[in-house]
């Protein structure tokens, strides 16, 4: 994280949502991309978390890329530690922290609605060619940050069928609004990613609402991460019973 110089950086934008969908089905939604095919036409065109995780041209692709951007950050000592199609997985059930760095597809240096730059470089980093660096906390934030800009969501909840939601946009502490970075160029990229993941969660819980619902398992090979999340709150909320029954 230290590279990012997210400790003082400065919040460019911030947008609060009121979502209709339990947190924990927000949640969910973060820690899958099956779902990024269809929903998210923009951050398809710069990642590979959706990417067949089979395909052995797609392999060799990445391998290229993380091979290009390490020859950029190594010498800064940071390194590409994601090295394949779909999400990363999450660690252990019991651990409540995640991060790594992965390469952008080709010809992207920020995730930016081009891929083109969209502020100066922030904190240590002397390229822009870093890929992404992606940060979680169960059971409520996640980041994804570029070389030139850093995006947090927090996550509250505000009811069994309610979430409140805020996204923030930071850039480097120096940063000037409409001479190093326009809000224009900035937001769009994670505000459409974000809100289409509104809708999709509002949908969620509507079905999963219904007397018709019918519980079924997750898919192994592509919500992994899904599955770790239930077994880390479950085993949470086992602990915490224990602690009160204690």
């Amino acid at each position: 994280m230290q590279p990012q110089g997210l400790e003082r950086a400065k919040v460019a934008a911030a947008r609060s949502y009121e979502v209709r969908a339990n947190w924990k089905l927000v949640w969910e939604n973060n820690r899958e991309c099956w779902h990024c095919t269809v929903n998210h036409p923009q951050y398809v065109r710069a990642n590979y978390d959706n990417a067949p995780i089979d395909d052995p041209a797609l392999k060799r692709e990445i391998e290229a890329q993380v091979r290009a951007r390490s020859a950029h950050v190594e010498p800064d000592g940071l390194a590409i530690d994601h090295q394949a199609a779909g999400l990363v997985r999450f660690p252990s059930p019991g651990c409540w922290w995640s991060i790594n760095r992965t390469p952008l597809v080709s010809g992207w240096v920020s995730e930016s609605m081009d891929g083109r730059p969209v502020a100066p470089l922030m904190g240590a980093y002397r390229t822009r060619d870093v890929g992404t660096l992606r940060m979680r906390t169960m059971p409520n934030f996640w980041n994804h940050s570029s070389g030139d800009h850093s995006v947090s969501t927090r996550l509250a909840p505000a009811g069994p069928q309610k979430t409140l939601v805020q996204v923030q946009w930071l850039v480097h502490e120096d940063a000037v609004e409409g001479k190093d970075y326009t809000l224009d160029a900035l937001l769009p990229f994670w505000q459409l990613t974000s809100e289409q993941d509104w809708d999709l969660c509002a949908r969620n819980q509507a079905g999963v609402s219904s007397s018709a619902f019918t519980p079924g398992p997750y898919s192994t090979k592509r919500e992994y991460n899904v599955i770790r999340y239930t077994e880390w709150y479950l085993r949470e909320i086992a602990l915490e019973l224990t602690r009160l029954e204690t």
